[in-house]
């Protein structure tokens, strides 16, 4: 008889009398995170008026990351914001829309950048606006299987709020299907 434990708080799923489960990715329709889970967020962010820092005031992660893709950031270039009031501290790292989707050349960049950085636990908002469903789910299959081949990220909160639950889900099964690494999705 197999015996299962699950801890969101140390990012762990064991079976007894299997290997360890290597990477989990969570599915979230709403601002569900508590910070002391996942306090590193990667987002997409939009040409436009708020000041980068201005985001770091909204106390929800989702309503941050939706304005830095829909009301926009001034500034250019990927950024790296730390809120420090927090325990451990808050980071967003934001980058802007890459202008072509089927150039993985942004993809290896996050990739490099997530990986130097030496996190365990990452939240991701990657959608935008501009992008139909079948761009999005490519470029999540894409970004995820990168991610999972080059970092040592264990655990991943993905967003799902204007992108339903079902076609995420279908790009996740995917690539659990054909990852090398071993891969459990929860929702």
């Amino acid at each position: 008889m197999e015996t299962t434990t699950v801890s969101e708080k140390n990012d762990t799923l064991q079976v007894e009398g299997s290997e360890a489960v290597t990477n989990t990715i969570y599915v979230r329709t709403t601002d569900e995170i508590e910070l002391d889970i996942c306090n590193f967020w990667i987002s997409f962010y939009t040409r436009g008026t708020l000041a980068p820092q201005t985001l770091l005031e909204i106390s929800s992660v989702e309503e941050a990351l939706d304005k830095a893709v829909t009301t926009g950031i001034c500034d250019e270039g990927p950024l790296m914001l730390a809120d420090s009031s927090f325990i451990p501290p808050k980071f967003l790292h934001l980058i802007p829309m890459p202008s072509n989707m089927s150039d993985d050349t942004w993809i290896d960049s996050i990739a490099t950048t997530l990986a130097s950085l030496g996190i365990n636990v990452l939240g991701m908002r990657l959608t935008a606006p501009k992008l139909d469903i079948d761009q999005a789910k490519g470029m999540l299959f894409s970004v995820m299987s990168r991610l999972i081949e080059k970092t040592d990220i264990k655990s991943y909160y993905l967003f799902t709020k204007d992108r339903g639950i079902n076609p995420l889900l279908n790009v996740l099964l995917s690539l659990k299907h054909s990852s090398s690494k071993s891969i459990t999705v929860l929702h």
